[in-house]
């Protein structure tokens, strides 16, 4: 038996990864931008 990729488990952690991106993405942007901002 093969595992589907619909299945709960995939889905919570397809979920999880996004969400990981997410706030990493976010920390990143916050963190980095005031410094791009005092170089202009």
């Amino acid at each position: 038996m093969v595992p589907t990729q619909s299945e709960l488990p995939f889905k919570l952690t397809q979920l999880l990864v996004l969400a990981l991106f997410v706030v990493l993405t976010l920390v990143a942007a916050i963190r980095f931008r005031p410094e791009s901002l005092r170089v202009q």
